[in-house]
């Protein structure tokens, strides 16, 4: 069950970007366990996740009306890294990220959400140099959707508040009724339990009962029918602060209105 009243807003965009991250890790401790210089960069990793908790310390950030990539990339090891991505946000803009499998699309969101701290180029927040941001108050600015978000066992109710107590009833009613969850009441629901559409509603009500300045998506149309894609292009448009998504469905990409479009190529 999740622990009410132990988690703040930066610590559930830690959680969300972490936990499939660790995930991966867990399923795939097993299979690399002869294979020492995968374990080596695997450890690296881990030790990245484990230095998260003391990421409270640097520069405040109280809005985010600029935020430049220039010449971005990341590398796991000698034969992995990703392409160069550069851009820049303004406040409240829709951006694109396209690009083929491989180039390291997520990886960028992973960087963004300070999950991946060893990246290499330069990465700005109103012309503070990222390093030197505080990730914490960063993290309460920001929400994630992902392609494939987690599910504790547990309420919806519970899934959507993940421990926050300061999320007004009234705000979470109004996002369970805005996703259709509200049918789900007090029953316990599972990763196993609920389809990818289901678990894709209750990540977009994570976010919305935030209110984020910057909505990051990964693949967020994958696992939902027609009906359900015209719904969040529409709540898409409809998003007053800004977003960033990864998106390679064009007919969820034809619907909605972005700013900008930044290819990412592979390295």
């Amino acid at each position: 069950m999740v622990t009410v009243g132990k988690m703040n807003p930066g610590h559930v965009v830690l959680m969300t970007g972490a936990l499939p991250i660790i995930q991966l890790l867990n399923e795939s401790l097993m299979e690399l366990i002869e294979k020492k210089p995968v374990l080596d960069n695997l450890y690296a990793r881990m030790e990245d996740i484990y230095s998260f908790a003391d990421s409270s310390k640097g520069v405040a950030v109280d809005d985010i009306g600029e935020l430049v990539f220039e010449d971005v990339s990341y590398t796991f090891d000698d034969e992995n890294t990703t392409g160069k991505i550069s851009f820049d946000y303004r406040n409240n803009e829709k951006i694109l990220i396209t690009g083929e499998n491989g180039a390291g699309k997520t990886t960028f969101l992973n960087i963004l959400l300070g999950l991946l701290p060893a990246y290499s180029g330069n990465i700005t927040v109103n012309g503070k140099k990222f390093e030197e941001i505080d990730l914490d108050e960063w993290r309460r600015h920001i929400c994630l959707v992902s392609q494939d978000p987690y599910i504790f066992k547990d309420t919806v109710r519970n899934n959507i508040l993940l421990g926050e107590s300061g999320i007004d009833e009234a705000v979470l009613k109004e996002a369970m009724d805005k996703f259709e969850l509200s049918d789900f009441g007090d029953r316990i629901v599972t990763r196993e339990s609920l389809s990818g559409g289901e678990k894709q509603r209750v990540s977009l009500a994570r976010a919305y009962v935030r209110s984020p300045k910057l909505w990051i998506f990964d693949e967020p149309s994958n696992y939902l029918d027609e009906t359900a894609k015209q719904r969040l292009a529409d709540f898409i448009n409809e998003i007053r602060g800004g977003v960033i998504m990864i998106l390679h469905d064009r007919s969820v990409i034809d619907k909605i209105e972005f700013d900008k479009e930044v290819k990412v190529v592979k390295g």
